[in-house]
Parts: structure tokens; C-alpha cells; sequence
């Protein structure tokens, strides 16, 4: 029997919040490695040549292809959040657990045009894991 696995009739140990933290992860990951390997645009070449006759050729890209490597590091920042509301969540910090979701929030707010709405699941997450958060004592000092 693990320490989440309580007996019935008594209380479990697990931290409120753990599951939803932990899908929030699970779901930005899942979100990085799409936008890494799924082509999301489209590229499309013309030329002519000095007879007059017109070649086209047209790609898929993924977002790594479009933007470069360096769009990696993009990705990883809601990685990052999303674990970090899991420690949070996991340590009892309700403070942390729900400033991790309020920042969550506020970045697919400012990224919303762009790749914010797929981020939206995890930051909803991260809200039900601070509201969940909130009935659980806080860790001793």
C-alpha cells in the first residue's frame, strides 16, 4: 500500500491538486513535442525560368523547421511552469500553487494569438489544482 492509498474511512496523504498538477505537466509536454514533430505551416516556392515555363515545390514545416532551434526554449517555458505548480502542489505551498496558476493563465492570455490556446488546458488545470489546494493544511515548519 503506497502513502496515497489510505485505508477506507481514512484520509488520504496525497496533496489536493497532485492529479490535476500532474496532467498540467503531462499536457505540455504532450504540447511540445506536437508543435516539435507536427508540420503547423505551410511553405510554397514559384520560379520561372528564362524559357517562361514556372516551378513550384511547396513544404510542410514544423514549428522547430519554420522558427529554428531556438523556439525550443519557447516551448519549454510552460514545461516549466506546469512543474512548478506540481512541486507546489506536491510540498502543500498554496501561495505558490496558486501564483503558478495565476502565471499560467496570464501567459496563454499574452500568447493567445499564437500558441497560447493550446496551453489553455494545462493553465485550467493548474487553476483546479490551486483551488483544490486550498482545504489542505499547510506544511509544518
Amino acid at each position: 500500500m503506497t502513502s496515497a492509498d489510505a485505508p477506507p474511512g481514512q484520509p488520504s496523504t496525497r496533496a489536493p491538486g497532485v492529479v490535476s498538477a500532474c496532467c498540467a505537466v503531462v499536457w505540455t509536454l504532450l504540447a511540445l513535442v506536437i508543435f516539435a514533430v507536427v508540420p503547423v505551416s505551410s511553405s510554397e516556392t514559384v520560379w520561372s525560368n528564362s524559357d517562361g515555363l514556372s516551378t513550384s515545390t511547396s513544404e510542410q514545416l514544423t514549428l522547430v523547421e519554420s522558427e529554428g532551434a531556438g523556439v525550443l526554449a519557447v516551448l519549454l517555458v510552460p514545461v516549466a511552469v506546469a512543474f512548478t505548480g506540481l512541486v507546489a502542489v506536491a510540498s502543500r505551498m498554496r501561495a505558490l500553487t496558486g501564483g503558478i496558476a495565476v502565471v499560467a493563465v496570464g501567459l496563454c492570455l499574452v500568447s493567445m494569438l499564437s500558441i497560447g490556446f493550446f496551453y489553455l488546458p494545462a493553465a485550467v488545470l493548474l487553476l483546479v489544482a490551486a483551488v483544490r489546494s486550498l482545504g489542505m493544511p499547510s506544511p509544518m515548519p
